[in-house]
């Protein structure tokens, strides 16, 4: 028996300059968290207005520009809706979830944790494909793990299934996580191709 890797998906890796990654650790440092079922993250809006945000979220939305491109959606932009910070003390970890009312999401590497971010999607041998659910339940999901690396940025689909595993560096771990939406133009009348489309705005505080 030999397996044959099939449907190859991948995520969208980006390296921050040095002074995105600083700026960005010195607002995560002096933030104001609050406990988020098993680790702690930012009001909603604590961070959003301040003048620091500003260059981090035009960097972002740069990168989010060359994910748009390699995949040619067909919108003019996607912008970043909300940014937050999450703070980890030793023990605390991130639960299995998908970010709701958003488009793509990322996570930004602050600070250095042997923990890893772990994305996963249904088996297609699971119930969702076969119909019958005859697999076992360790065999459910397909995992990728990917490790904390400082000034690393990931952007996936905000619907794809995440969590974070124990963090268990006597040292806080940070990250910054975004949500982002298609902005201006949505749709495409080319070529003699009609796609439905609309015309919203992705407003910023900058």
């Amino acid at each position: 028996m030999k397996r044959i890797p099939s449907f190859e998906q991948f995520l969208y890796e980006f390296e921050a300059p040095d002074d995105i990654l600083l700026t960005s650790r010195e607002i995560a440092f002096t933030a104001p968290y609050r406990i988020n079922q098993y680790n702690f993250t930012t009001d909603d809006f604590s961070t959003r207005h301040l003048p620091g945000m500003i260059s981090i979220r035009r960097w972002v939305d740069r990168c989010l520009d060359e994910v748009r491109r390699d995949l040619q959606f067909e919108c003019e932009e996607i912008k970043t809706t909300i940014e937050w910070f999450n703070k980890s003390e030793k023990g605390m970890w991130h639960q299995a979830h998908t970010h709701d009312n958003s488009f793509l999401s990322g996570v930004f590497y602050l600070t250095p944790s042997d923990a890893e971010t772990w994305f996963s999607i249904e088996s297609v041998f699971g119930p969702k494909y076969t119909l019958l659910n005859l697999i076992h339940p360790d065999n459910h999901y397909i995992f990728y793990k990917y490790p904390t690396t400082v000034g690393k940025m990931l952007v996936f689909p905000s619907k794809l299934l995440h969590s974070v595993t124990s963090h268990i560096g006597e040292n806080p771990r940070y990250t910054m996580s975004f949500n982002a939406f298609p902005s201006g133009f949505i749709g495409t009348r080319t070529n003699g191709t009609f796609r439905k489309f609309m015309n919203i705005s992705v407003q910023q505080d900058n």
